[in-house]
């Protein structure tokens, strides 16, 4: 492997100029050691882990090609070379153990991450083609994203505006589903952006599943979900705002004799931060975010109300993507207390509300400090207590340069009404240091 990287990077650099005009390269490092108290509060063995995570990424963009000679036409090549660790005395437990099976390895043995060419001026310069592995995340990650595994397919982008400002693209995908079984399912799909006052997005694509699988307790085959959305964000000096809305509709036939079941969920997540005076503080970032999925209607045994997209945002790395360091929410699973249920909730429980107030302050002596304050609630739940807790998260950053940084984060759970009483609460303290060129 080493070898052949290493032959790669210098082909790629002793290009002639006339056939690639600029050759880029990037690395990310970081390590991170995490110590957890109570991980899976909620079950009957609840554990404190210390873990040590590494990751890792190369890549190479040999960019403007032209594979046409005397031609406008022009191509990209891209390649990102990626590597995880995670390890633990005596062996990696839940609910690790499901994002370290997302990914190829989690023993630092690197896998490809990105392999993909580019092609710029198709048509007459209105078309850009993209096809290999790729990353790709649609809108937020609400209910696309690779989650930095990279996506094997297709996208095309017509360039050329329709309307005003409005561009199209289309895409075709095979994502790897970000959970214990890893199976993998195609998407394909059309988004449309639209530059007025900020950035709209319009997307629509669908989930086609042959898997075996369940659905609200209902063994179903031969999924299809469809997905429909807009988003919309804005960045005006120190304000920035950002929304996504998007419905899920479709069927799944029942497998050995069971009905079949029809999807109709709804989500909605809106983030905002803007520059905050603080008095002798200085100035500092104020930052709220609030955002809800739909839960599953218990009277209605045919439809699956629950909002549950199968390749939305969940992982950064061996880390989840969500709100809160230790819940790891996101509007429709968590790392929770429970790793034996698909949500991480208590099971029955489906749907997550979620609010965030947040606080960054003013650096002193490059020092920086984060604040954040969540409330998490279930949407549906076959009690009435539908309260999953609250959070508290702290982090202390250094930016010792543009490129490297050391932070260091803590957070505590505290259970609320949805699980038993007398619950002692989870909490994480990391130490990370990270430096990308």
């Amino acid at each position: 492997m080493k070898k052949t990287i290493l032959t790669l990077a210098l082909a790629l650099a002793a290009a002639p100029a006339v056939f690639a005009a600029r050759l880029d390269f990037n690395a990310d490092v970081s390590l991170k050691t995490a110590a957890w108290s109570n991980l899976d509060f909620a079950t009957s063995n609840p554990s404190n882990r210390i873990y040590f995570e590494q990751a890792a990424s190369l890549g190479f963009l040999v960019k403007d090609l032209r594979y046409i000679p005397g031609g406008e036409e022009a191509m990209d090549v891209g390649i990102t070379l990626g590597a995880l660790g995670l390890n633990a005395q005596g062996g990696i437990l839940p609910p690790f153990d499901a994002i370290a099976n997302f990914y190829p390895n989690s023993n630092m043995t690197p896998w490809v991450k990105e392999a993909y060419f580019r092609l710029h001026g198709l048509l007459g310069g209105d078309i850009t083609l993209t096809a290999g592995r790729q990353s790709f995340t649609l809108a937020t990650g609400l209910t696309l994203s690779d989650n930095g595994l990279g996506m094997p397919g297709f996208n095309i982008r017509y360039n050329k505006a329709l309307f005003h400002s409005l561009n199209v693209q289309g895409f075709v995908f095979q994502p790897k589903a970000p959970d214990s079984t890893g199976g993998a399912a195609n998407v394909a799909g059309i988004l449309a952006d639209y530059a007025a006052q900020g950035l709209w997005q319009f997307y629509s694509f669908c989930e086609f599943d042959h898997q075996t699988t369940q659905v609200i307790s209902i063994p179903v085959k031969h999924a299809f979900r469809n997905f429909s959305g807009v988003s919309y964000s804005l960045r005006y000096g120190s304000l920035s705002f950002d929304a996504e809305a998007a419905l899920e509709k479709g069927s799944a036939a029942g497998d050995n004799g069971n009905s079949d079941v029809s999807f109709n969920g709804n989500a909605l997540l809106l983030r905002g931060k803007w520059s905050q005076p603080l008095g002798r503080f200085g100035t500092g970032t104020a930052r709220v975010a609030a955002g809800r999925a739909s839960g599953d209607n218990a009277s209605t045994t045919g439809t699956d109300e629950a909002f549950f997209p199968s390749f939305g945002k969940r992982y950064e790395g061996l880390e989840r993507a969500g709100f809160g360091a230790v819940f790891g929410s996101s509007l429709y699973d968590a790392f929770g207390g429970d790793s034996s249920t698909k949500t991480g909730m208590p099971a029955g429980f489906s749907g997550i509300q979620m609010v965030n107030l947040g606080l960054s302050f003013s650096p002193y002596r490059s020092f920086m400090l984060d604040a954040d304050f969540f409330v998490f609630a279930a949407d549906s739940a076959p009690t009435t207590q539908k309260q999953l807790g609250s959070e508290l998260d702290l982090k202390l950053s250094c930016p010792l340069s543009d490129q490297v940084s050391i932070n260091m984060v803590y957070g505590v759970f505290s259970p609320g009404a949805a699980y038993s009483a007398n619950l002692d609460s989870p909490s994480k303290f990391a130490f990370e240091t990270s430096a990308r060129f």
